[in-house]
Formats: structure tokens, C-alpha cells, sequence
């Protein structure tokens, strides 16, 4: 006898949805790069095993076209228990044709370097240059760094109680990335401080940065965001450290 390792669990959100699957459907949109997320109406997860896959099925509506709805559908996996590092591989809308996907870049997709806090301190204007501070505006024209923010402590807190899950207590700060790299580069590393003052998750500690990498491989339109975070002193710590260790 065979024994499954997982099965489909159908959810309908007439009355609402969960979070984490509204967060995965907004991935999925902005891996398509166009709609804007209206509602959720159903979406599948495995059960058994505790790593999920979410099949969601949403209405979006195409900011060009008031009033415009459609229905699109998206996969997100995730590739570890509770800790930040999702793949995309569907993000079209319904009646699309699923393209096929050859070749890609396998090793930069599903083996890629997670990232890590720098020793130089990325907020920081230090006169190197290798970091570029956001801008307000920036922050405001791209809402999908406060997706990757939400994603990331959501996926990370997910073996805590739902109180520890509640993301309206999330406020950035200071958002940088590598100087050579930009805003819409296709593998980039972003550098994201905020205050998280949800007690029930982070304690007193409520000085947050967020290290979040993105992959996007054009050939295969595979989308992987990964990363973590991590107490703000405990990245002054290591800057401390590593500026002893050079005196």
C-alpha cells in the first residue's frame, strides 16, 4: 500500500482569506508584473507534509482599465519550514497558455547563496558607494518591498500562534540596496530596516533588518525570494566586531 506524502485542501474565501495566501497571491501578481490583487476566491494547499505548495485562483484588476477584473491563478512553494525562501513557477491569467519551460538557470534558481547582513553598514553613507539609499518616493512607487518585508516575517513566524503573525505593526525605515544593482535587476539583494513592535513576536527587540534576495530566471519565469531577518543589534554587533578586529 502506498501512502501519500501530501493531498489538496480546497479553501473558499467568500468570508475572508488567510494572510499568508493573500501574501502568496500578491507574490504571484507581482511575478506577472501588471495586476492588482481585488480578492482572493479559493485556493488549494497540500496537507502532510508541513513544507506547502498554495494553488490560488484570484480576481486582479488591470490598473489601465478601470473596473477591469479578471481571474488569474498562481503556484507559490515553499521550500523550507518556516523560513523565508518561496518559488514561484505559475503567474498567468485564466485561459493563458502554460508555456513550456526549457533550460533555465537551475543552479542560480534552486541552489542560489542566501544572503547575509554586510559588515559595512548598508543605511550608512560611508563615502564607499557600495550601497544606494531608497528614496521616499521609490518606496511608494515600488509597494512590492513592503510585500517582501511582510513575506519575509510571515514565512518566518509560522510556527508561532496567529497574534504573532499579524502584520500591522511592521513600519520601514530605511530601505538600500548594492549600488550596481537596481530596483527591477532580475537577481538583486535588498537591505530592509523597520520597526516590528508586535510584542507577542519580537519582544522588546524592536529594531528589525530584513535581508531579502530575489531570483527571477527569464528563461524558465521561475520567481525564488529568500532571505531572513534579524535584530538591528544584532547587525551593530557584528559591525562593532568586525571594526575591533581591524584596530
Amino acid at each position: 500500500m502506498t501512502i501519500p506524502t501530501s493531498q489538496l485542501i480546497v479553501f473558499y474565501c467568500d468570508d475572508g482569506c488567510c494572510d499568508l495566501a493573500l501574501l502568496y497571491a500578491r507574490m504571484g501578481l507581482h511575478r506577472y508584473n501588471l495586476l492588482q490583487l481585488s480578492r482572493v476566491k479559493k485556493y488549494n494547499r497540500t496537507s502532510l507534509n508541513p513544507i506547502k505548495s498554495y494553488y490560488i485562483t484570484l480576481e486582479a484588476e488591470d490598473p489601465v482599465i478601470c473596473g477591469s477584473l479578471q481571474t488569474f491563478q498562481t503556484k507559490v512553494s515553499e521550500r523550507t519550514y518556516s523560513i523565508f525562501d518561496l518559488k514561484c513557477t505559475v503567474a498567468r491569467l485564466l485561459g493563458e497558455t502554460k508555456k513550456t519551460i526549457t533550460g533555465g538557470d537551475d543552479i542560480k534558481i534552486d541552489h542560489p547563496n542566501l544572503p547575509e547582513f554586510p559588515q559595512e553598514n548598508p543605511f550608512v553613507e560611508d563615502g564607499t558607494d557600495r550601497f544606494s539609499l531608497l528614496k521616499d518616493s521609490e518606496l511608494e512607487d515600488n509597494d512590492w518591498i513592503s510585500l517582501y518585508l511582510k513575506l519575509a516575517v510571515a514565512t518566518n513566524n509560522k510556527s508561532f500562534d496567529a497574534s504573532r503573525l499579524s502584520l500591522a505593526n511592521l513600519k520601514i525605515l530605511k530601505v538600500a540596496t548594492e549600488s550596481t544593482q537596481g530596483l527591477g535587476d532580475y537577481d538583486a539583494v535588498f537591505y530592509i530596516e523597520y520597526e516590528d513592535s508586535c510584542e507577542a513576536r519580537v519582544g522588546k527587540d524592536v529594531h528589525r533588518v530584513a535581508i531579502v534576495r530575489r531570483i527571477l530566471d527569464m528563461q524558465s519565469e521561475v520567481l525564488r525570494l529568500l532571505g531572513h531577518n534579524q535584530s538591528r543589534n544584532k547587525s551593530a554587533a557584528m559591525e562593532a566586531g568586525s571594526s575591533s578586529a581591524q584596530d
